[in-house]
């Protein structure tokens, strides 16, 4: 008898599962961290877009090119222990008041979250373009 319930029980669970597929319904990604200078070399040059029309690009000489709050958005970056390190020459008035921060990136297929100060601050997810 218990043998037909653990037959049963797998069956309905392969069931679900593969409704789960057919109609769409995702489970949550999985993050992995995005923290050397290779993991970030996979983003450099690509459009890293977040909502209305704002973009981040990561450039491989070490700069930072986009658009946020209407305004261009320009600075540099390098990695320093893990963290994405970025400081801002150019920006939104928000932004400037933070013009350096590190932050934790996780990636998940195409997309980014980027967690600022060190991981312990305000997250934003991002949509990697190619």
């Amino acid at each position: 008898m218990c043998k037909k319930i653990v037959v049963t029980l797998t069956a309905v669970t392969a069931l679900l599962l593969g409704a789960c597929q057919s109609t769409g319904i995702k489970s949550n990604p999985v993050y992995q961290p995005v923290a050397t200078t290779d993991d970030f070399a996979e983003l450099e040059g690509k459009k890293l877009l977040f909502t209305d029309g704002q973009y981040l690009v990561i450039e491989s000489d070490g700069t930072i090119d986009g658009f946020f709050g209407g305004k261009r958005l320009e600075g540099t970056w390098e990695v320093t222990d893990g963290y994405w390190c970025r400081t801002l020459t150019a920006g939104p008035d928000y932004a400037m008041k933070n013009p350096v921060d590190c932050q934790q990136f996780e990636k998940a297929g195409n997309s980014l979250k980027m967690t600022r100060d060190k991981g312990r601050g305000k997250s934003f997810n991002y949509t990697i373009s190619q």
